[in-house]
């Protein structure tokens, strides 16, 4: 059965000037548009669902006619529900009450004014983690409402605000951050943390951390990570590794501003060098974890050193003081050695070698010696006692390199040779422990040193290297030998030169 009339067919025959309609072509009429108008009613209600909606728009028709091959109808593009009106109550048929607009009105009311031209301005949307306050970018009020709306606290972001407690009492709140980070650094960070924590895709994550131009804004939330979970796994070997691998990324990066968050990532890194313990089993190689944040702190004194005039001289504080505190474990004592060589040869000659006769003395030969000492006790003995000959070593062989340079420049073909044959130190010839700690590099060659660190080194001991190998053979005695140039490695020093 129809649910269209026969009548509506007729009017709308009579519309186009056919007059005398049959009733069996007005029935076959009938049909064929029955067909067509649920055809496409159908195909309207797909694009409703698709445009996940619940009320079907004059558009979704008109897409529904292109997609039949059909002319989409026009005027009808309206938000207003169409005034169809009825002819008669039993008839069926619909008019659509079409207002009469006067012709001389339409012509004589203004145009509109002509809409922009689309164009892309350029912002900026943090300037060192801090929102600029421009037109640009959500104002402070915006931003309130917006973490009103989220159920976050009231006070407004780069303001103090007010807070209720539970005892209806209010307090101030001092906000953490000034500026109001995107959906898209948010995932960014938060993808970041898991994969540190649960120790997946560890070097796509630390690439980008080193690498990435546009995470300045997070910088403060990356320093503030490391620094609350360094403390909170002092026992994960592992997951501090990770951690100082994170840092050394940000510390690398050269698209990042990050002087303003030293102040967080310094004790981090401080703490895996000088912790007493920070793995979970004292036969965990935590060794290789304090080397590499000693690099840290190396790293950052030599880049950031500029910056802040009392940044190394209080890392060196620190770490001098560390070394010469014979209550401090034997672990604590090695980081403060490694940093402190790390340093440079001034800081070794200053703050290592005057106090390395007292500590061994005092502190490894007792330890290294005596039977009573259990066997892990000596082992880590053996560690300090190996990084202190490291760094006195290095020194030495830096201080008498240095007059060889000069005599070089002077032209002495024997002195030429010399230098020419003062390489590198074979890690063969330490011991087990040797291999895992710092030892010489290829310094030997006169020309891999530049003119100005020529120059300071001769000032720094132009003539007294004797002094100080006669000082430190008598507290190493052979073990000293490795670290000598070539030329002296058979002889005794003290006799070459005289």
């Amino acid at each position: 059965m129809s649910i269209l009339n026969k009548d509506a067919v007729r009017v709308v025959a009579e519309s186009i000037d056919i007059a005398d309609l049959r009733d069996d072509v007005s029935s076959a009429l009938l049909s064929d548009v029955e067909f067509r108008l649920r055809e496409v009613i159908q195909e309207s209600a797909k694009f409703m669902r698709r445009g996940k909606r619940t009320h079907m728009h004059s558009g979704d028709v008109n897409n529904a006619l292109r997609v039949h091959g059909m002319e989409p109808t026009y005027g009808h593009q309206g938000l207003h529900t169409l005034p169809f009106q009825a002819v008669d109550e039993n008839t069926g048929l619909y008019f659509l009450q079409e207002e009469e607009v006067c012709l001389s009105d339409v012509l004589n009311t203004p145009l509109p004014p002509c809409p922009r031209e689309p164009v892309l301005v350029a912002h900026w949307l943090a300037v060192e983690g801090v929102q600029p306050a421009i037109r640009q970018n959500p104002s402070l009020d915006e931003a309130a409402h917006i973490l009103q709306a989220d159920g976050s606290s009231a006070a407004e972001p780069g303001r103090p605000g007010k807070r209720k407690r539970a005892g209806g009492e209010e307090e101030h709140v001092r906000p953490l951050v000034e500026q109001i980070l995107s959906q898209e650094l948010q995932l960014y960070y938060e993808s970041v943390v898991a994969c540190l924590q649960s120790n997946k895709n560890i070097p796509g994550v630390l690439r980008g951390l080193r690498e990435d131009a546009g995470i300045q804004a997070l910088a403060p939330y990356f320093s503030q990570f490391i620094l609350e979970n360094v403390t909170r796994n002092l026992q994960n070997l592992r997951y501090l590794g990770v951690l100082m691998k994170a840092a050394r990324a940000l510390l690398t990066n050269p698209h990042l501003h990050i002087e303003p968050y030293l102040h967080h990532l310094m004790p981090p890194i401080l703490t895996c060098v000088l912790g007493k313990r920070i793995c979970a089993d004292r036969s965990e190689n935590h060794w290789a974890l304090r080397d590499d944040a000693a690099e840290l702190v190396s790293i950052v004194c030599r880049q950031r050193g500029r910056n802040f005039a009392m940044l190394q001289s209080r890392v060196a504080h620190t770490l001098v003081h560390a070394f010469m505190d014979m209550k401090k474990p034997l672990t604590t004592h090695y980081g403060a050695i490694v940093a402190l060589a790390g340093l440079g040869h001034n800081v070794t000659q200053l703050l290592i070698v005057p106090n390395a006769r007292t500590y061994v003395s005092e502190v490894l030969d007792r330890k290294r010696k005596v039977s009573f000492v259990s066997l892990p006790e000596r082992e880590e003995a053996d560690r300090v006692y190996h990084a202190l000959l490291a760094a006195c070593g290095g020194f030495l062989r830096a201080a008498m390199l240095a007059p060889s340079v000069h005599r070089v420049a002077g032209g002495g073909s024997g002195a030429a040779a010399e230098a020419e044959g003062a390489t590198s130190v074979s890690r063969a010839a330490s011991n087990d422990y040797r291999a895992g700690l710092p030892q010489p590099t290829e310094a030997g060659d006169s020309s891999d040193m530049s003119a100005k660190g020529q120059e300071a080194l001769r000032q720094l001991v132009p003539d007294s290297w004797v002094e100080y190998y006669s000082e430190l053979k008598d507290i190493f005695g052979e073990d000293l030998s490795p670290f000598l140039p070539q030329s002296h490695r058979f002889s005794d020093p003290l006799l070459t030169t005289l």
